[in-house]
């Protein structure tokens, strides 16, 4: 229940954005020169070094870009949780040289079971932003573990324990927080509720001060439920104990709805695909102005 806590309320605290009367918490990094690098027969570009190296060790195995994929993201979710994570979700494209077909899938977040209408309403008024963010209310189901699978039986060659297993390693022996993880808790710690939160509030405020560069994290919780979705597939994930759990802190208070039993998690059933072929594919998946 601790992790499900810590997911939720990193996801709900990265959704601010430019709602908030002030800089952005977690802002750009700034620029800074760097060597260029090259690469022959492949390459792997993330925004952590130690999720590029989970890619590269993947295709050094004898992985697809799908697997790399899946093992960057999953590296991503343990060492920036302010930006990524399996509580998402996920967009991607997928290129097959031998046939030359692009495929799009679709892997956003949906509307829970229990979501109605009226749900962002009280008393007769649209919810207060700030009150109906920092709620349970504006968590969707995840559709990121539900694409990831989709996808990877189609263009996986590793099984999923290979490509999950640095986040793992990672996620139990820890990892050193970077400059930009601390330097949004800091930031975030006045308009969000991750340092009320009891078990956020372990986690990322560990004696009440946040995180700082140089620490060492980690996250067992999360590498268990890694290990259950290598062995056990997405279903470990929207359905049983931990989709319980999920849909119960969702639910719980301090916020609007607070300790209501309502669904939040349900299956998520294998993301939207639409499939172009040929060297040129005229529309694969239109994901909106701004997205592309």
């Amino acid at each position: 229940m601790r992790n499900v806590r810590i997911l939720l309320a990193a996801l709900l605290s990265a959704a601010c954005g430019a709602a908030l009367a002030q800089p952005l918490p977690s802002g750009p990094s700034g620029y800074k020169p760097k060597e260029a690098a090259f690469g022959k027969h492949f390459m792997v570009a993330a925004a952590n070094p130690l999720a590029v190296e989970a890619g590269r060790a993947v295709i050094a195995r004898g992985g697809s870009a799908l697997d790399a994929a899946v093992a960057v993201q999953m590296v991503l979710n343990v060492v920036e949780p302010e930006a990524s994570g399996i509580g998402g979700g996920a967009f991607m494209l997928v290129y097959e040289r031998a046939t030359g077909a692009l495929d799009a899938y679709d892997g956003r977040e949906t509307a829970p079971a229990g979501a109605t209408p009226d749900m962002f309403m009280e008393d007769g008024a649209q919810m207060n932003f700030l009150r109906a963010w920092q709620s349970g209310l504006s968590v969707g189901v995840p559709g990121a573990i539900a694409l990831y699978e989709y996808a990877h039986e189609r263009h996986g060659r590793l099984p999923m324990a290979e490509n999950v297993s640095a986040a793992v390693t990672l996620a139990d022996e820890g990892f050193v927080v970077s400059p930009r993880l601390a330097g949004f808790l800091e930031a975030i710690a006045g308009p969000s509720r991750l340092d009320d939160n009891p078990d956020t509030a372990a986690y990322f405020y560990p004696d009440g001060k946040p995180l700082a560069a140089g620490d060492l994290r980690d996250n067992p919780d999360y590498a268990r439920t890694l290990r259950a979705f290598a062995a056990g597939g997405a279903a470990t994930f929207y359905e049983g104990d931990l989709a319980e759990a999920i849909a119960a802190a969702a639910g719980a208070a301090p916020g609007p709805g607070g300790g209501a039993p309502r669904r939040r998690a349900a299956a998520a059933g294998c993301p939207r695909r639409r499939r172009g072929s040929g060297g040129r594919v005229p529309w694969v998946a239109y994901l909106g102005p701004g997205l592309l």
